[in-house]
């Protein structure tokens, strides 16, 4: 329990264990997502059914968009053999 003087007399902040568990939980939840969806779209570059380089830029930055919480914790980075350089 925390109280904060306010303008008209003070709030007081509760912090609970269960409420710190259900957003630990939704945030695990989250990274599963984010990372079942990048395991996905490797596959599919994998298949070949993505080929242009540009179109797998632009489906990492869709991830990035859906989960931006989770996103900014990971670096990704794009490797590219001798014949996707060119």
């Amino acid at each position: 329990m925390k109280k904060i003087p306010i303008e008209k007399g003070s709030r007081v902040l509760y912090l609970s264990e269960g409420r710190e568990k259900k957003e630990m939980a939704m945030d695990e939840l989250k990274e599963q997502r984010f990372l079942d969806d990048l395991k996905r779209l490797r596959r599919s570059v994998k298949k070949g059914n993505i080929q242009l380089v540009e179109k797998v830029g632009i489906r990492v930055g869709r991830l990035k968009e859906r989960y931006p919480s989770i996103a900014r914790y990971y670096d990704i980075h794009l490797n590219l053999d001798e014949e996707e350089k060119r």
